[in-house]
């Protein structure tokens, strides 16, 4: 079976231009007739080889900068790579910014038939089809308003829309879902796992872990414009969870150095509701008073679920000593990515002198269980007599 998609040693070089900032700058650059004068170079990818089958479902995951919308944006024709070859056969969908391909002076009505002509729609399609692509949408009230009038999550749902109804061979997803409320990115990704299903290769940029989970059973970790990892989703996610932990801060004239922030037991996926004990690694560089540790959970995207303040008593730390506090408590959260971070603070003013973290884990739930916390729900069911 022939590739849906195909990129054979791509490199992509952007070049940065150092702007002068003042007047005598400039004129004595435009004086030196040296056009190279304060270029350099930027390979936003380099040595890329992928290959999508028909109908995969594919997630792309990296920090901010890896490279990840450079090579939605090549896949979609709207750039060239500078080394390598790009090929992709059949109609191709791209959703890579908000409101691309939107007319705004037009109305909704208005934008969903050019729209639909650019992705290869007749008109008589567009028609007949036209109810579904505004249900799914939600938006109405409000379909015969100019779309310079729409929010951005309006742009989103009325050109996602569009797109899934289109069935286009190719489907390309940027984070653009991510401006849209939470009811919709699950409405989207249902969508997706459904036009993946019946033959659409999908291809989506995300920084929602879970949403990739749920849709790509492959995902490619960027990092730095390289892939890192091309396999199974939990072990790319797995990758990804590496790079995020960051070291804590390193200001020669911090008196405290978060030296590490580890989960120690049990082994990841943690079970939902299991004691779990952490464990904070601090170095004094300079005697410190009595301190607490602040502590907390919250999502990848660092919404807050719990955080406390746990007090380690009257002694400090001697400068050149190291401390260590360790943490046990259980974790009665759905399944999903979490993140912990800590900080130290003086116990008396609560400042804080050094920060450690995040660090990403994940926890297996129970199926049927979503939210915040699993409050373990009891049912009891009787028979009307």
């Amino acid at each position: 079976m022939s590739s849906a998609l195909r990129l054979a040693g791509v490199s992509k070089r952007y070049w940065k231009i150092d702007d002068t900032p003042t007047l005598a700058g400039r004129a004595l650059a435009a004086a030196s007739r040296d056009t190279r004068q304060g270029r350099q170079e930027f390979w936003a990818l380099r040595d890329i080889d992928l290959d999508v089958a028909p109908g995969e479902r594919v997630g792309i995951i990296g920090r901010n900068g890896a490279g990840k919308s450079t090579m939605l944006r090549m896949l979609a024709g709207i750039t060239a790579p500078t080394t390598g070859s790009v090929t992709v056969r059949g109609r191709v969908a791209p959703l890579l910014s908000v409101g691309v391909g939107f007319h705004p002076e037009l109305t909704g009505r208005e934008n969903v038939y050019v729209n639909g002509t650019v992705l290869g729609l007749s008109r008589q399609e567009i028609t007949r089809r036209f109810d579904e692509i505004v249900d799914f949408a939600g938006i109405e009230r409000f379909l015969d308003t100019p779309v310079k009038f729409y929010s951005s999550g309006m742009f989103v749902r009325l050109g996602f829309s569009v797109a899934v109804i289109a069935t286009p061979d190719v489907l390309i997803v940027d984070e653009v879902l991510a401006v849209g409320d939470v009811a919709f990115q699950q409405k989207c990704f249902e969508r997706m796992q459904a036009v993946a299903e019946s033959g659409t290769t999908v291809l989506v940029v995300s920084h929602n872990i879970a949403g990739i989970r749920q849709i790509c059973p492959r995902t490619v970790l960027m990092h730095h414009g390289q892939m890192l990892c091309d396999g199974p989703t939990d072990a790319a996610v797995t990758r990804y969870y590496e790079l995020l932990v960051q070291p804590g801060s390193r200001d020669p004239d911090d008196a405290v150095v978060v030296r590490s922030l580890a989960l120690e037991s049990p082994e990841q996926p943690v079970p939902s509701g299991a004691d779990t004990t952490f464990a904070v690694e601090l170095e004094a560089r300079r005697d410190v008073a009595p301190y607490v540790v602040w502590i907390g959970i919250g999502t990848p995207g660092l919404a807050p679920i719990y955080s406390e303040v746990l007090h380690t008593g009257d002694a400090g730390i001697e400068a050149g000593g190291t401390a260590r506090v360790g943490l046990s408590l259980p974790l009665p959260l759905p399944d999903g990515d979490y993140v912990m971070q800590v900080s130290v603070r003086d116990a008396e003013s609560r400042a804080v002198i050094a920060r450690g973290g995040p660090l990403p884990f994940r926890v297996a739930g129970r199926p049927d269980v979503t939210g915040l916390i699993d409050l373990c729900a009891q049912f009891s069911v009787e028979r009307a007599r």
